[in-house]
């Protein structure tokens, strides 16, 4: 764990922040970025995401969430390069995943929706020992514990939703080790979970734009 007091230029950066504030900009080349305002217990720090491609997940300010990126200086403070914002884009990656499957049965996509579930359920434990560490250490009150209890809340249902994604691959596995088509009850139930996990995602977690 790194704290953004320890944070010095060109270091290697994977962990938990609260994104405090959150504005979109337009580079001088016409290219849509984000500046961030990233905070943990020992201060904050200013985040840049120059490229908004499908490893940057959905978030919004006061969400906690998990950034991968590079510190740098810039005029004299530093400033955190952000390549990858996860979980959110996991989740959305296990969806379209799990949706691909019903239809082409491929043991690589189950093999992958596996891989994915691990890394899920790692992040969520990351997420939970940081907002607990925050709980005990600082005992925030008001808008701040309901911040908190939120992004507990939200972990969890991005999990569940990772869940779901392996349990659709476990039906299309069992049908096509029984060799039935993909008519049968179980591949029909198998997409109506794709849709209504899709849909649960958007709507809860805000994966998927």
């Amino acid at each position: 764990m790194r704290y953004i007091s320890e944070l010095h230029e060109g270091d290697m950066v994977s962990e938990v922040f609260l994104c405090k504030t959150k504005t979109s900009g337009t580079s001088k080349f016409g290219k849509t970025y984000y500046s961030l305002s990233l905070q943990d217990k020992t201060g904050m720090i200013d985040g840049k995401v120059w490229e908004l491609n499908n490893a940057i997940g959905h978030f919004e300010a006061m969400d906690y969430i998990m950034v991968k990126g590079k510190v740098t200086n810039f005029q004299g403070n530093n400033q955190l390069n952000i390549e990858m914002i996860e979980m959110g884009a996991l989740c959305e990656d296990m969806i379209h995943l799990a949706g691909k499957l019903v239809d082409i049965k491929s043991k690589e996509m189950i093999l992958r929706i596996d891989d994915l579930e691990e890394e899920i359920n790692q992040k969520e434990r990351d997420i939970e020992r940081r907002c607990m560490k925050l709980l005990l250490q600082q005992q925030p009150v008001a808008g701040d514990l309901r911040v908190i209890s939120a992004a507990l809340k939200m972990v969890s249902d991005m999990e569940r939703i990772g869940d779901q994604a392996v349990d659709i691959a476990g039906i299309v596995k069992k049908s096509d080790e029984s060799s039935h088509p993909c008519s049968d009850d179980g591949c029909k139930n198998a997409r109506h979970g794709h849709k209504s996990c899709g849909f649960f995602c958007k709507k809860r977690s805000g994966c998927g734009q």
